[in-house]
């Protein structure tokens, strides 16, 4: 009863709490050789590393006579939301550990309050005519994009370096790295003249997106006889690469007369990178536990795995 108990408790913590689980401190018994298998959500407030060029058109006329035209992201606020199920492979030599990881994750993207700002500048027989900037964020578009299960994979390091009695201290390092579609249009338009005779479409989309993602954290951690809390701080890095692309269509008399097509990329950064979390590992039996965990701060994220221990 008491077991079971204990299982329910955990089972109810895990299902409150909304990347990668930080877990607990070796255990320091000779060598150890165990699996988890688990789920995790994450997600993180993030913004705009730093201004990105999405479109540039510089065409020359000959004899002096041509513009350069120019769109820029300038900045915006966003969510990247990544579901991950994951296996780890953990080998424990005494008070360290070593583990690898992998599985299958996707990624949502959101971006809000979209900044753009577009130049142009005219030249007329070899001067600058003219220059303008203008400000569009109110015509930019903000869709959710989840995209399809691609694989990952990861490897970190734990360490127990000081102990008394039950009480443990000790550390988690973990890096990273996800390949991930995200099906997102940032901005589409079209536009016909009123004598019906020219048509224009083009679109800013993203294509794919490739996130790295590393923690340092501080472990403290109590040895019960059914239960082990475990909580602490840590230090994480983030990243995301953007790709995607500029396509225009210019049509005349519904005749396509021009196309464009300009590849780009940016980067986001989080908007914290300190954070705090709290976990309980539940023994089930000798060999299997049951863990949930709950991260705040630099992200909102939850862990639930299950630990085979041989």
């Amino acid at each position: 009863m008491k077991k079971l108990l204990v299982l329910v408790a955990c089972l109810i913590a895990g299902s409150f709490v909304l990347a990668s689980e930080v877990g607990n401190n070796p255990e320091g018994e000779g060598f150890k050789f165990s699996f988890d298998f688990g789920f995790d959500h994450s997600s993180r407030e993030v913004e705009l590393d730093e201004k990105a060029l999405i479109y540039y058109d510089d065409s020359d006329y000959g004899d002096g006579y041509g513009y350069i035209y120019k769109y820029w992201l300038v900045s915006f606020d966003g969510e990247e939301t990544l579901d991950k199920l994951f296996l780890n492979l953990n080998f424990g030599f005494g008070r360290y550990a070593f583990y690898i990881k992998g599985g299958m994750a996707r990624m949502k993207s959101e971006l809000f309050d979209l900044l753009l700002y577009y130049q142009y500048e005219y030249y007329f027989a070899g001067s600058l005519e003219d220059w303008y900037q203008y400000d569009e964020s109110g015509y930019w578009l903000s869709k959710k994009g989840k995209g399809d299960w691609s694989p990952f994979y990861g490897a970190g390091f734990k360490a127990t370096f000081f102990e008394s009695g039950d009480f443990r201290v000790g550390m988690d390092a973990q890096y990273n790295i996800y390949d991930l579609d995200s099906d997102v249009v940032l901005y589409q338009d079209s536009y016909t003249d009123m004598g019906g005779l020219y048509d224009e479409l083009f679109q800013i989309a993203l294509d794919k997106t490739k996130t790295t993602e590393y923690h340092v954290a501080l472990v403290l951690s109590k040895k019960m006889e059914h239960v082990s809390p475990y909580g602490g701080f840590k230090l994480s890095g983030y990243s995301t690469d953007y790709e995607g692309h500029y396509l225009e269509y210019d049509y005349y008399d519904g005749v396509l007369d021009y196309w464009y097509y300009f590849p780009w990329e940016f980067t986001t950064k989080p908007q914290d990178i300190y954070g705090f979390f709290f976990g309980v590992d539940c023994t089930l039996t000798a060999n299997v536990h049951l863990n949930s965990e709950l991260r705040v701060g630099d992200e909102t994220a939850m862990t639930t795995f299950f630990s085979f221990k041989f």
